[in-house]
């Protein structure tokens, strides 16, 4: 049978050169800047202005692609700092909605994607639209929230 995805993204489902496992666990990533890091999992703040306040948390353990490749015990810690983020995010940026998402369709990795809802939205109702190359906001402005939330979850 034939596939459409790439040999590249085949590897990287075993673990072997994933971009998420390879890149250690930087304050700057590919997704933006960390304000949260645990034993099992970082979240980003993304540098979107599309997406404002949304964020990505990355599961740091051995590499996993699904929740269900996770034990029982790790899936409750890397859930628990989901929902920890997700306090922080609902207290600071104070969205009217919610949208959590757990894909890899890019990178085969588990993390998840936690989007941001405002009364003002392009796209109210419907699911947020894919911009491929997305606005990015002010590098002051990200680094002030990404302060914020940081000191929001130590607390």
């Amino acid at each position: 049978m034939d596939s459409d995805w790439t040999t590249e993204w085949l590897g990287w489902k075993t673990g072997a050169s994933c971009p998420l496992c390879e890149e250690g666990r930087p304050t700057t990533g590919r997704f933006g800047h960390r304000f949260y890091s645990s034993g099992c999992a970082d979240a980003y703040l993304l540098n979107r202005e599309s997406w404002y306040g949304s964020s990505i948390v990355v599961w740091r353990g051995s590499h996993a692609v699904e929740l269900t490749d996770l034990t029982e015990a790790d899936a409750l810690r890397y859930w628990h700092d989901v929902m920890t983020v997700t306090k922080a995010l609902t207290k600071y940026f104070s969205p009217l909605k919610l949208n959590l998402s757990v894909f890899g369709n890019t990178i085969p990795h588990l993390h998840t994607t936690i989007t941001l809802r405002f009364l003002k939205d392009s796209a109210a109702g419907e699911a947020t639209p894919w911009l491929p190359n997305p606005t990015r906001q002010s590098e002051e402005r990200l680094l002030a929230d990404v302060d914020a939330l940081g000191s929001m979850i130590e607390t």
